[in-house]
């Protein structure tokens, strides 16, 4: 056999990139109802509304957040809302009871025409401005404790009157700022509403930036805790883990 004659050697083969290798980490948060679903209930509901005269909306807002809440699964358990329209009727009609006279004494001293007509208008604004701020702060209390998660209520501390005096400091500076401090006000609101926001005994603390949880801003100063803030940030199944230690059991998880 000649050179000319040896087989020609095999082409090398095409190098194949590694593929990347993915891990599906279960989710700690599952919704688990259907769009239909909801749609039914609040079409059904809006026809009620039209034929009551909009006094079917207290049952309506129970009845959604009942299908919002049953649907919302943490770590393998659902949450439980327990309010009840004539809870939220009742309430109503508080405030009613509550606007009607102040808005009397705002028309009132705007007849005046003296000095204290002339300051009624920004009296007025200030007045309803603190009023709707400690609305906000009562109805997110009630609703709070009318959630339940493991057999345990969620509950709110703080005063009403502190964060209405709080958010309104906070609205004056926005609008001196132009809206510059928009951002800052929204996190010192919602700082002021997460750090007297507990379940059980477990306080939820927000802090403006995320370097680590001290024993005073721990999520929770019991033994019977909920997660905290640097166990979130580990792997999901060393938190089921933990938290079974000290927690009522939890159900298998889904991975889909």
């Amino acid at each position: 056999m000649t050179t000319f004659d040896a087989p020609a050697p095999a082409a090398p083969l095409p190098l194949r990139r590694a593929q990347p290798f993915f891990i599906q980490i279960p989710s700690a948060i599952w919704f688990l109802g259907r769009d239909r679903d909801y749609w039914r209930l609040m079409i059904r509901g809006v026809a009620l509304l039209a034929v009551t005269l909009g006094i079917y909306r207290f049952w309506l807002t129970t009845d959604q957040r009942r299908f919002l809440w049953s649907n919302t699964e943490i770590l393998g358990q659902t949450l439980e809302y327990t309010g009840t329209a004539r809870e939220i009727l009742i309430g109503f009609l508080v405030a009613i009871a509550i606007l009607v006279p102040i808005y009397g004494l705002i028309f009132l001293a705007t007849l005046d025409l003296g000095l204290i007509g002339s300051l009624a208008g920004i009296i007025g604004f200030v007045l309803l401005s603190l009023l709707g701020q400690f609305a906000v702060y009562r109805a997110r209390r009630y609703r709070l404790t009318r959630t339940i998660y493991r057999g345990m209520r969620f509950h709110q501390t703080g005063s009403a009157t502190a964060f209405a005096l709080y958010a309104l400091l906070w609205w004056v500076l926005v609008v001196l700022t132009l809206g510059l401090a928009y951002p800052w006000a929204q996190a010192g609101i919602e700082r002021f509403k997460m750090r007297n926001t507990y379940w059980a005994t477990c306080g939820a603390a927000l802090k403006a930036r995320e370097d680590g949880c001290s024993e005073k801003d721990s999520f929770c100063g019991s033994s019977r805790s909920a997660p905290s803030s640097s166990a979130l940030s580990s792997s999901p199944r060393s938190l089921i883990s933990n938290s079974s230690k000290t927690s009522p059991p939890i159900l298998p998880m889904k991975t889909n």
